[in-house]
């Protein structure tokens, strides 16, 4: 007979979104461009509490970051949060977050000013949208950046 004490809770799944934050061989330089990765879409539905990102040799200003869900070059921001001025030099962590994602989303980033770590190939890319995508629907990324990985992160 089986009973009710031999069961152990199921754990929540560790949510992921995005690539591993390093120190990387180069830099992406995009200010007035919303930037989503298609690196690492997301494992499980739930929240994101925690952002990582490298910013690389100045400062990133009036960052967003965010979830997308879509696909091709047709992408829609499901949430996001305004973690303002990020300080280039090393891994930055933001924490205490609450940014909804779905299973296959995928994270991205606006920013007015500064560079982000990148690698220029062995990824799967970068989509690109001229402008703040972090509202009024859907919008119609450029994929050009073929092979491109950022470090920008979520968890959750």
């Amino acid at each position: 007979m089986i009973k009710p004490w031999m069961f152990k809770p199921l754990a929540a799944v560790p949510i992921v979104v995005g690539s591993d934050v390093t120190d990387r061989a180069s830099q992406l330089a995009v200010s007035y461009f919303t930037t989503i990765t298609y690196n690492t879409p997301a494992n499980a539905n739930g929240t994101i509490t925690t952002v990582e990102l490298w910013p690389y040799a100045s400062n990133l200003i009036a960052v967003k970051v965010g979830t997308f869900y879509g696909s091709g070059t047709s992408w829609t921001n499901r949430a996001y949060a305004s973690i303002g001025n990020v300080t280039y030099g090393s891994k930055q962590t933001f924490s205490g977050l609450s940014i909804a994602v779905n299973t296959n989303d995928v994270i991205g980033y606006y920013n007015t000013g500064g560079y982000l770590e990148a690698t220029t190939s062995g990824g799967s890319g970068l989509g690109q949208y001229s402008g703040d995508a972090f509202t009024g629907g859907a919008k119609t990324y450029d994929n050009s950046l073929t092979g491109y990985i950022i470090s920008l992160r979520g968890t959750g």
